[in-house]
């Protein structure tokens, strides 16, 4: 029964097939031209930011922890160094406004595509190696803290550090 309601409706239609009317056919020439310029875009954008707020964090994280906890904080002190690009990593970037706005939609599209998987390949890589370094800086300048403390108020004490 449904076989046949579906038949007299198809058949009802000619010519014209449903689908055509609603999904257009992809300009793959426009689309893979949009893709290389958003990646050359996205290649020539510049990472300090997140290498910068990477740092920062790692540099707090790591500093936080190694100075509280000392050596047990090696655990937090690493987080100091995963916590930048994954955050980093929630976004994907969004180019600037330029001439790639006035193309054609198959164009934007690749372009979009293109700008934001390099982009945040990019973005997390700066971010986890801003992490890095910050956390290396906070955790010597934990410990020389905690030494220049252990040598001023503890210089009996052999204190684990």
């Amino acid at each position: 029964m449904t076989l046949l309601l579906i038949g007299t409706a198809l058949a009802g239609l000619g010519d014209e097939n449903p689908w055509q009317l609603t999904c257009a056919a992809k300009s793959v020439e426009q689309y893979e031209q949009g893709y290389v310029d958003g990646r050359r875009d996205a290649e020539a954008r510049s990472v300090l930011k997140p290498a910068v707020l990477g740092g920062a964090a790692g540099l707090v994280i790591g500093g936080t922890a190694t100075f509280s906890c000392g050596a047990c904080g090696a655990p937090l002190a690493i987080a100091g160094c995963i916590v930048p690009p994954v955050a980093a990593n929630s976004n994907a970037p969004i180019p600037e406004p330029g001439p790639w706005e006035s193309q054609e939609l198959d164009y934007r599209e690749g372009y979009l595509y293109g700008y934001q998987e390099i982009g945040k390949r990019r973005t997390t890589r700066a971010a986890l190696l801003g992490g890095i370094a910050g956390t290396t800086v906070g955790v010597a300048g934990a410990y020389a803290v905690l030494k220049v403390i252990q040598v001023a108020f503890f210089p009996d004490e052999d204190l684990p550090l």
